[in-house]
């Protein structure tokens, strides 16, 4: 049985929101199963770049679907995987519970090693942010670089950011059409991930808290790891995060974006691709 949906009937309604989606996905890519201790996990694969590969870790029920404004310029120079996280709704099959830490951190391990790829970039944002750097400060030797975007982990998560959620779920639950800088694709696209969210909201996930980095953890980190904070997130106080990480790591690149909230990865996608893309150029591995 599938640890994440119980039911074949909740997990088909949100496969057919899934396939939907995906329908708009910009490149040709090919659709892969990998084994991992925790079931098989699937991952989309695009580019033929000759660069390091960069895997993409989405956020919060969120799927591999929403890296879709992100992958077309981001696979001209590399292979991109983007992965749907295990213990969440998406095409990849939960059979043994995800309990800790280090269980994200062994899955995603198991993952990597199944790509066959010596190493790679990480590319994340929010719980895919924390899943990245978890894995980078528990076992880095996969890791060549890590991009966090408003990553999880420098706090516990708190009233703050549920407000906020519940505030973008009415939001997108509004006629798309009343957004007049959507393009008729943007509108599209995003029509289907609404449908994904409410479909994911039937399925009997529970995910346990992204654990709190510890200084131990942060100073374990790659030394090519940049963090992208925004002004306003809902998840941390990010001048305080950006005041510690100076003086437990002041080598690391930590950048707070100015007027952006914790959907700064949808508010600035070309911030999001131009800083990826930065460290997956630089040869420094």
């Amino acid at each position: 049985m599938d640890g994440v949906f119980g039911k074949d009937r909740t997990r088909d309604r949100f496969h057919a929101a899934y396939d939907e989606a995906l329908r708009h996905w910009p490149v040709p890519c090919t659709e892969l199963d990998v084994e991992t201790s925790w079931g098989p996990t699937r991952v989309r694969r695009c580019g033929a770049g000759t660069g390091v590969p960069i895997v993409l870790l989405h956020g919060t029920l969120s799927t591999s679907v929403s890296w879709y404004p992100y992958v077309a310029e981001l696979a001209e120079e590399h292979q991109v995987f983007a992965v749907d996280t295990i213990d969440e709704p998406g095409r990849s099959t939960l059979t043994r519970p995800v309990r800790d830490a280090g269980d994200h951190a062994g899955w995603l391990a198991d993952v990597l090693t199944g790509l066959g790829h010596p190493r790679v970039h990480l590319a994340g944002i929010s719980r895919g942010g924390w899943l990245a750097l978890n894995l980078a400060a528990k076992s880095g030797e996969q890791v060549a670089s890590v991009t966090a975007v408003e990553p999880a982990g420098f706090g516990r998560v708190g009233r703050r950011f549920y407000f906020w959620a519940a505030k973008n779920l009415v939001r997108t639950a509004t006629p798309l059409r009343r957004f007049a800088t959507l393009s008729a694709t943007e509108i599209a696209v995003y029509g289907s991930l609404r449908s994904l969210l409410f479909a994911a909201g039937s399925s009997r996930v529970r995910l346990p808290p992204p654990e709190p980095l510890t200084e131990g953890e942060l100073r374990a980190l790659p030394e090519r790891t940049q963090l992208i904070f925004a002004e306003h997130s809902a998840l941390h106080r990010s001048a305080q995060v950006r005041a510690r990480l100076s003086s437990v790591v002041p080598e690391m690149r930590v950048e707070v974006v100015p007027g952006a909230s914790h959907g700064l990865s949808l508010e600035r996608p070309e911030l999001v691709i131009a800083r990826i893309l930065a460290f997956a150029r630089t040869r420094h591995q």
